[in-house]
């Protein structure tokens, strides 16, 4: 009975350390130590007694499952994880978060962190224990990315009001006082306001506003809160409109990266556009003239994407009332419908561009002659992605295009062009020419086409390995004979020199194939039976020299 007495009054003591997960004191921890060998010799007694009915009084049935569930409890209290210390939870909690981030903006390699993305998982810390919890709490950098939607905001109904959300609010004040923040915003969608109903506020940001790195808006909204966004360096605006009477007052002295998504009512006049590097425009439609008014003043400019579905007021007027981006060295024009890349090649002068993307219907031979006389721009890499159900660039405009741009170092070609006998000739190189070797400085071709009309090729189409291992060795300075890859991807074919200056693999992204240049690489969209044809007819070139 007195054994019984002291373990009531042991998990009495202990209850605060049985119920929780604080870590124990040093005194305790001996005392525990103590109470275990108790405990655990109790346990061995019970398991040398010769078996009792369950209708004994104190029984070993009775009371065995109650003393080995205390013995583990109390175990429990000195396991090593009660003693972490917190900076070690500090990283575990970081460890437990998603931290892939979902801005992939234009291309670039390092997206801006400022903290991990949304989830559940701190939530759930915080519910483990009062000690997880406070330790937690205390991590800015754990809350640091917030998303909040307000789709429904209606000013009638308090509780749709962003200004009122208690979470919104409680997670905002989790990020501490200094730590940057990433908020994305969703308010009420386009076109969705009715005379009575407003648009949706964004007041509820202004205590937060120099801390914010950055900004995703989709919806419609008042105005910006006035002010400075000191340390913004990305916005995002998507399907996006704002509605005020009076000027939007909102500054922001480090903001480089702009995206404009999907629908925009117009695009904003409030931005500062001559410091930006970067901007995307993805957008359904936009005004010709408005767009090159924006462009004139984006003189840092580094990178440009865009993407439209149509461009309202515009014409091909060749060389006049271009707009000079005299930083710019990186251009991805991913606009597959009608004219509007040849337009933008019209519209530009690009005297430093190094990189190009450009996403075409129908290729115009005489723009991109003028660009190029108008830009003499040192470009390196040029990819040509080309309509599926167009017709292709004839091998002779694509070696025109070549002479005109004597630095590309890589190309890569996506349904612009086929592999014929005339291309492939004229990129033989031969000491015994009169005229000299087309792009002298290549290391990558690659040639990737997808559909390929394998029946009825004829004859004048079809190239043999032979004739692509001998251009290969052909512009080898070495003059050793061209290798053909004997283990390439699935569907690929890859031509390169003995010793190429980059691997195959290292470049060129097909779906979860990925090569490189001083190769040529045939990609077989059908299956290896009609390999011998796409060498004819499509092929995913990739060369090094």
């Amino acid at each position: 009975m007195t054994s019984e007495v002291n373990a009531d009054e042991e998990e009495s003591q202990y209850f605060h350390l049985l119920s929780t997960n604080e870590e124990p004191s040093s005194l305790e921890v001996l005392e525990l130590q103590k109470i275990i060998q108790r405990r655990e010799s109790k346990v061995a007694q019970l398991d040398s007694q010769p078996f009792a009915t369950p209708f004994s009084r104190n029984s070993p049935i009775e009371h065995e499952g109650h003393d080995r569930s205390m013995l583990s409890r109390f175990r429990s209290i000195l396991s090593p994880v009660r003693r972490l210390p917190p900076e070690i939870l500090t990283e575990i909690f970081l460890f437990t978060r998603d931290w892939t981030s979902d801005t992939r903006f234009m291309g670039e390699p390092q997206p801006l962190v400022v903290g991990p993305r949304p989830g559940a998982s701190p939530l759930r810390i915080t519910h483990v224990c009062s000690r997880w919890r406070d330790v937690a709490l205390g991590i800015p950098k754990l809350w640091a990315t917030i998303t909040s939607c307000h789709d429904m905001y209606d000013p009638s109904v308090p509780d749709t009001d962003p200004t009122n959300d208690v979470r919104l609010h409680s997670w905002l004040a989790w990020t501490g006082m200094v730590h940057p923040l990433q908020i994305s915003f969703n308010g009420r969608p386009l076109g969705a306001n009715s005379e009575d109903v407003q648009t949706t506020p964004l007041s509820w940001m202004r205590p937060y506003m120099f801390r914010i790195k950055e900004l995703f808006l989709s919806g419609d909204f008042e105005a910006l809160p006035g002010g400075f966004f000191l340390i913004l360096e990305l916005l995002v605006m998507s399907d996006f409109s704002m509605h005020s009477t009076k000027r939007t007052r909102a500054y922001f002295p480090s903001l480089r990266r702009v995206d404009f998504r999907g629908h925009l009512e117009h695009l904003p006049n409030f931005l500062p556009w001559e410091q930006l590097t970067h901007l995307d425009l993805s957008l359904e439609t936009a005004d010709g003239d408005v767009l090159l008014d924006i462009l004139s003043f984006c003189v840092s400019l580094i990178k440009l994407e865009t993407s439209f579905s149509d461009i309202d007021n515009y014409e091909l007027d060749g060389d006049e009332n271009t707009v000079m981006l005299p930083s710019l060295k990186s251009l991805v024009s991913l606009n597959n419908y009608g004219e509007i890349t040849m337009w933008l090649l019209s519209s530009l002068t690009l005297p430093f561009l190094e990189a190009a993307y450009i996403s075409y219907a129908t290729w115009s031979g005489p723009a991109y002659s003028a660009f190029q006389a108008r830009s003499s721009c040192p470009l390196t890499s040029l990819t040509l992605d080309h309509a599926m159900d167009a017709e292709q660039m004839e091998a002779g405009d694509f070696l025109t295009l070549l002479r005109e741009t004597p630095s590309l170092v890589e190309i890569i070609s996506y349904n612009a062009i086929y592999i014929t006998p005339a291309l492939i000739a004229g990129l033989v190189s031969s000491v015994q020419a009169s005229f000299p070797r087309l792009v002298p400085n290549l290391e990558y071709f690659a040639i990737w086409n997808t559909y390929p009309q394998v029946a009825n090729v004829p004859a004048t189409m079809v190239v043999d390995d032979k004739a692509i291992l001998d251009m290969v060795t052909s512009r080898d300075p070495s003059g050793k004979p061209a290798v053909l890859e004997t283990n390439p991807p699935p569907g690929v074919r890859v031509f390169r020199c003995q010793v190429p200056k980059r691997p195959y693999f290292g470049h060129l992204s097909l779906g979860y194939v990925t090569l490189g240049w001083n190769w040529l690489a045939l990609v077989d969209g059908v299956g290896g039976a009609n390999v011998k044809v796409f060498v004819a007819t499509m092929l995913a070139h990739i060369v090094t020299l």
